[in-house]
This record gives C-alpha cells, sequence and structure tokens, in this order.
C-alpha cells in the first residue's frame, strides 16, 4: 500500500529527535535510517541521506535558539 506521500515517515522521528535532545543528536535517525535502507536494497535512500540530515540539524537548531525562548519567556 503506496500512499505516495512527498515525505519519508522517518522525518517525524527525525524531527522530534531533535526538537528534544538537539541537532546533532537530530541526524542521528536519518543518518542510521538511510544507511539501512541503502544497504537493504534501496539504493537511492543515499541520495536523501543529507537532506535527512540537513533536515534534523536545522530543526534542532531551531527548536534550540528560537522557540525554546518563546516557550521559556510565556
Amino acid at each position: 500500500m503506496f500512499l505516495h506521500l512527498p515525505i519519508y515517515l522517518d522525518s517525524i522521528g527525525t524531527i522530534l529527535i531533535s526538537a528534544v535532545l538537539g541537532p546533532i543528536y537530530g541526524m542521528v535517525p536519518s543518518l542510521l535510517s538511510n544507511l539501512v535502507l541503502g544497504m537493504m536494497g534501496d539504493v537511492y535512500a543515499f541520495y536523501y541521506l543529507p537532506v535527512g540530515m540537513l533536515l534534523g540539524a536545522l530543526n534542532g537548531w531551531l527548536w534550540k535558539f528560537c522557540f525554546y525562548f518563546q516557550i521559556v519567556d510565556s
């Protein structure tokens, strides 16, 4: 069953981990999932590896520096 969504569902885990643990640890779920998928036969997963890591880093940075201060200050 394919839903043909333009996102990967592992992005939800990447966003959650980066919001909770920060930008460095936010890159790890994407790195691990794309490496495992790439080794299991989906060679195109390697192309999305930098995109997922950038998503985790930027989301963790935004949570750390932007949204955190709005939550704490209110």
